[in-house]
C-alpha cells in the first residue's frame, strides 16, 4: 500500500510537470557587441617661422654699392619704404640690404626697427678707385633740404678731387652747411668730406630751429652723425647746447631748443693723421 502511495504521488508530480510545461529550458545567452571608435586630438599647428629681417627706412636715402658714402648710388629708397637686410659691416654702421631686386647698402641712423644680432657681417667689395691712384669714384653728399614731415631729401652727389700725380683723397674746398629745421616735424640729412693734411679739414653745420607758437615753446632735436673713412679716429666734433649725448662720431646726441634759444652749431674737425679722408653724414630728427 505504502509503495502505490509513493508511485501515485510520483505520477502526480510527473503529470503536473508535463501539465507546467516540463523543466525550466536553460536561458540562451545573448552577445552584445558594443563598437568603440576614438577621435583623434586635434594637432595644432606650429606657427610659421621666418628668418627675414625687415627694416624700414625713415626718409628718401641712397642705397650705395658699399658701407661709406665713397661707393656709388644705386638707387634712391623712399621714406618709409621696407627693405630686407641681408648682413651688416663690422660696427653695424651700415646695413646690407634688399629692395626691389636690387642689393645694396644703407646707413643703420636712416633706418627703424630690430635688427637682431645675428644678421651676419658683410665684407663690402673695396671702393671704385679712379685713374693714377686719386680720389674714389664714389660720391659725397651735399646738404639735404631740411623740411617737416620726414621729407629730408636723399643726398645729392658731388665730386672731389684728387692732387695731381695720384696720392691721398682730397677734400675739395667748400661752404659751410646752413640748415633751417623745425622743431615739430624735422627729419633730414647732410653730408661732406674732410681730409688732412691736404684739403678742406673742417666743416661747420648751423641749425637755425624754427615752428615754436604758444603752444609749442620748446623742444629737442636729434642729431645722429655717421662717419667712415680713414682717420675717424682722429675726428674731432663740437656742438654747442647740447644737451645729452655724446657728441661725436658715430654718435647720436640731443640739442634743447627754445623760441628765443633757436641756433645749433656743430663743428667737424680733422686736424691730424697721414692721409686721412672721412666722409660723414648727419641726421637731424625729432
Amino acid at each position: 500500500m505504502k509503495t502505490f502511495s509513493k508511485l501515485l504521488v510520483a505520477t502526480l508530480l510527473a503529470a503536473l510537470l508535463v501539465a507546467c510545461g516540463g523543466a525550466p529550458a536553460e536561458a540562451e545567452p545573448q552577445v552584445i557587441f558594443i563598437e568603440v571608435t576614438s577621435t583623434p586630438e586635434p594637432v595644432e599647428e606650429e606657427p610659421e617661422t621666418s628668418d627675414t629681417v625687415e627694416v624700414r627706412t625713415i626718409q628718401d636715402v641712397n642705397m650705395r654699392a658699399g658701407d661709406g658714402t665713397a661707393y656709388d648710388v644705386v638707387t634712391v629708397i623712399p621714406g618709409g619704404a621696407a627693405v630686407q637686410v641681408l648682413g651688416k659691416n663690422g660696427d653695424g654702421s651700415w646695413l646690407q640690404v634688399l629692395y626691389n631686386g636690387a642689393t645694396g647698402w644703407v646707413s643703420t641712423p636712416f633706418t627703424e626697427g630690430e635688427v637682431p644680432d645675428n644678421v651676419p657681417v658683410v665684407q663690402a667689395p673695396p671702393p671704385p678707385a679712379s685713374g693714377g691712384g686719386g680720389q674714389s669714384a664714389g660720391p659725397t653728399a651735399t646738404s639735404a633740404p631740411a623740411g617737416g614731415g620726414g621729407g629730408g631729401g636723399a643726398a645729392a652727389p658731388t665730386s672731389t678731387s684728387a692732387p695731381a700725380g695720384g696720392g691721398a683723397q682730397v677734400a675739395p674746398p667748400d661752404s659751410n652747411i646752413s640748415v633751417s629745421a623745425n622743431i615739430k616735424n624735422q627729419s633730414s640729412t647732410h653730408s661732406d668730406v674732410i681730409s688732412y693734411p691736404d684739403g678742406d679739414n673742417q666743416d661747420r653745420v648751423t641749425v637755425n630751429v624754427s615752428g615754436f607758437d604758444s603752444v609749442t615753446t620748446s623742444g629737442e632735436l636729434r642729431f645722429t652723425l655717421t662717419c667712415t673713412g680713414q682717420g675717424v679716429a682722429n675726428v674731432k666734433v663740437t656742438a654747442v647746447t647740447s644737451n645729452g649725448g655724446t657728441v661725436a662720431c658715430n654718435n647720436s646726441w640731443t640739442a634743447f631748443f627754445t623760441n628765443v634759444s633757436t641756433n645749433h652749431t656743430i663743428t667737424i674737425l680733422l686736424d691730424s693723421g697721414p692721409a686721412a679722408y672721412v666722409n660723414w653724414t648727419l641726421l637731424i630728427s625729432k
